[in-house]
């Protein structure tokens, strides 16, 4: 049978069986083996000649793993292409439609997880995540077409964000101008549910408030393991899942 939100994604790092405990520990290691020269601008190992900014498919492939840890047996497919007809205007827009990635847990707990990942958020913004979560809730269940087992299924949207914690970079363009964010104060840890709960997404979630969601940073590992000085003080993900119902 399917999957109940809470029971995919408790809500504490402490939970040795979360995938948000997979995801800290499998990003820690990461970070503990690459980025460890402090002398070293970050900037310089990565995609941008300006400010630190790792891709997008880092967030996808390492949640894919975290999820492929707490359940055995998931598989993922990243770039999944669906068809969007009534929408398309060109047959080359057919054939870009595609989600970041998508996980099925085909053995006991039987779940369909649609991902969207936005880099370096909220420089990003609101609009194109609002945009992510209209496509997956729109076509999201769609997937089940190509799902094998034919079991009832659990099917949910995921979100998937990080951010750098300077305010030189990380804004928001909203009707006033810019603001600045940090994702460290406390005011914007909720941003996201703020959005949820929102006139914008009350028409396109059925009950926005039945999300689940997770913070993680890495300000509390032990100094001797020796990750990035930058990536321990300013580098933040975030993660949202809610359940697409049928019909969506």
């Amino acid at each position: 049978m399917g999957l109940d939100i809470e029971e995919l994604l408790p809500s504490s790092a402490s939970n040795k069986k979360s995938v948000e405990y997979y995801l800290k520990k499998r990003y820690e290691k990461i970070f503990k083996t690459l980025f460890t020269n402090n002398d070293k601008d970050l900037k310089e190992y990565t995609c941008t000649d300006e400010f630190p900014k790792f891709t997008e498919r880092n967030l996808t492939v390492n949640f894919a793993e975290a999820v492929k840890n707490r359940y055995p047996g998931s598989v993922c497919w990243y770039e999944f292409s669906f068809q969007a007809e009534e929408d398309a205007k060109s047959e080359k827009e057919k054939d870009n439609e595609h989600f970041d990635a998508v996980i099925v847990s085909p053995n006991e707990d039987l779940f369909v997880l649609i991902c969207e990942a936005k880099r370096n958020y909220p420089e990003s913004g609101f609009v194109k995540i609002e945009d992510d979560i209209q496509r997956i809730q729109k076509y999201g269940r769609s997937i089940g077409e190509a799902v094998s087992n034919g079991g009832k299924y659990s099917y949910f949207g995921v979100i998937l964000l990080d951010g750098w914690d300077d305010k030189n970079i990380v804004r928001l363009r909203d009707k006033r101008g810019i603001k600045h964010l940090s994702l460290w104060e406390e005011d914007n840890l909720h941003l996201i549910k703020k959005l949820f709960t929102g006139e914008i997404l009350n028409s396109i979630i059925n009950n926005p408030e039945k999300h689940a969601e997770f913070h993680i940073s890495f300000n509390d590992v032990e100094q001797e393991n020796a990750i990035h000085k930058t990536i321990r003080e300013q580098y933040t993900i975030k993660v949202i899942v809610w359940e697409i119902q049928a019909g969506k």
